[in-house]
């Protein structure tokens, strides 16, 4: 499938966006992951409103790559938007919830917040 047939802020480009961010992620390319993220959250954010919960996997991921470059409290603020999206969209029991206060907390214990 050709990228250049889609409008710019076409809804069905984000998933390709986010298995891009994915892909130099696990690469530990990180600038270029965040790029494609950045992206991906864009068009959600042009086409959905502000607590769609389709943002949270982005704000996760983009969470991953800080935490990945040790910038931690920048970490935090996207592993808390993600919680937040999930809590809100999902309930407290279900996975995606849950593994989004995962990594919030292994953050605080990379930053040695214990309490």
């Amino acid at each position: 499938m050709a990228l250049v047939n889609f409008r710019e802020n076409d809804p069905k480009l984000e998933v390709h966006y986010f298995n891009m961010g994915n892909a130099y992620r696990y690469l530990d390319k990180f600038d270029e992951s965040l790029m494609f993220y950045e992206k991906g959250l864009g068009i959600i954010q042009f086409n959905y409103r502000d607590d769609h919960p389709k943002l949270a996997p982005y704000y996760l991921n983009i969470g991953h790559v800080y935490k990945s470059k040790s910038k931690f409290n920048k970490a935090l603020k996207y592993y808390k938007r993600s919680c937040d999206l999930n809590l809100n969209s999902l309930g407290v029991y279900n996975n995606n919830t849950l593994y989004s206060y995962h990594s919030l907390g292994t953050c605080y214990f990379q930053l040695r917040i214990y309490v």
